[in-house]
């Protein structure tokens, strides 16, 4: 079974595998929580939800979904709105298998608000994308 800490792993290797974002960010792609005085822009990765999938005789499908909000921060509003664009565009059917973890979906999440915002008094803005992914759990069973 993938952990939390190797899909927000394996994220962070694809995303900064995509010029579209590394161009942006460089490597200040987070799981959570981001540390301090971080220069910006950048990416921190949450997970919302996560299901396995099961089979109708009650097994293990093998297959993960999770839900997985993005937020992008920058020094202005044109920054968040560049690194939103691209990291729709990187993970947008994301299918492939990146630090360890085999991907087989991604999709954006019709209708959660992506309004980029003022965040705080060090001049920040934020916007904020959510996705679906799916990817295999290696522990399945049928």
């Amino acid at each position: 079974m993938s952990n939390l800490s190797t899909i927000f792993s394996a994220l962070k290797t694809y995303l900064t595998g995509v010029s579209q974002v590394s161009d942006l960010v460089s490597s200040r792609i987070y799981a959570v929580e981001v540390p301090t005085d971080t220069v910006t822009p950048f990416i921190v990765m949450d997970r919302l939800s996560k299901t396995s999938m099961t089979i109708l005789s009650g097994g293990r499908a093998g297959l993960a979904e999770g839900t997985f909000i993005f937020s992008c921060t920058g020094a202005n509003h044109s920054d968040v709105a560049a690194l939103q664009e691209a990291l729709e565009l990187a993970l947008g059917g994301l299918v492939g298998t990146y630090g360890g973890v085999n991907f087989q979906g991604c999709e954006l999440v019709a209708g959660v608000d992506s309004q980029i915002s003022w965040l705080d008094d060090r001049g920040h803005w934020e916007g904020s994308l959510t996705f679906d992914l799916m990817w295999t759990e290696a522990s399945a069973y049928v």
